[in-house]
């Protein structure tokens, strides 16, 4: 279904003003006081990110934070040249604090 196939009485937004929108509700789910205090009880950092297609892409600092000075492991090669899925993987907790295990970190 298309957004021109559901009927509205609403004004109609952009898609960037959509997106705007989802990116200022993931800000107030990220700093709402429950998931920071659920988090922060069980020594938990909390690290914003976004997951696709069960891959995260980290920066380096992130990296080091989590996995201490040692580098990314390739695994295999992607399509695109020089990217690759590593052999690290995290477990990431969501806002409710269910996890999905196995996420692969792609890089570099």
């Amino acid at each position: 279904m298309s957004r021109e196939d559901v009927s509205c009485s609403c004004p109609k937004a952009s898609d960037e003003q959509l997106i705007d929108l989802i990116v200022e509700e993931v800000k107030r789910a990220l700093t709402s006081t429950p998931l920071r205090q659920a988090a922060s009880s069980r020594g938990v950092p909390l690290i914003p990110l976004g997951v696709s297609n069960r891959h995260i892409h980290l920066t380096k600092a992130t990296f080091q934070k989590l996995f201490g000075e040692s580098q990314f492991e390739e695994m295999r090669p992607l399509y695109q040249p020089g990217e690759f899925a590593s052999k690290h993987t995290l477990a990431i907790a969501g806002p409710k604090l269910r996890t999905i295990p196995g996420v692969r970190i792609l890089g570099p």
